[in-house]
């Protein structure tokens, strides 16, 4: 597979050449993405090996990847085809893990005045039953 980047001064080599040169030595699937959309509207434009001659991929789906295919501004999005959940960059991977982390650390908090809550409430039984205590041994059982 070969993901080309293009442009309006590339795509004639890009169009001709290389796609030729690919289609000769086997690439399974070629993409071409003009991140601009200044000669390939969609920006995306695939093609699929059948036989030793390429064919347009018409729905973004790339079969040796088993993606979906989707241009989201200058970058290429992709989907998984069996759950349709989107193959997060390195930045959403990281904007990910901060929320994750700080989830934790809310929980964390949580957990902390809970066990702040449970000691307090196990001194002032301790002290109760001390007091209780002294209570029984002063005056008896009542």
């Amino acid at each position: 597979m070969v993901f080309e980047i293009t442009s309006p001064r590339t795509k004639k080599e890009d169009d001709g050449f290389k796609k030729q040169l690919y289609e000769q030595i086997g690439i399974q699937e070629y993409w071409q993405f003009d991140p601009k959309g200044e000669w390939i509207p969609e920006k995306l434009r695939g093609y699929q090996l059948v036989g030793d001659a390429y064919t347009s991929i018409e729905i973004g789906i790339s079969q040796a990847l088993g993606l979906r295919l989707e241009t989201s501004g200058a970058l290429i999005s992709f989907y998984r085809l069996d759950t349709g959940e989107k193959l997060l960059m390195l930045d959403e991977l990281y904007e990910q893990s901060e929320d994750h982390q700080a989830e934790l650390m809310a929980e964390r908090l949580q957990l902390q005045q809970v066990q702040t809550a449970l000691m307090a409430e196990r001194s002032i039984t301790e002290s109760l039953q001390q007091q209780l205590d002294r209570y029984r041994e002063q005056f008896g059982e009542l």
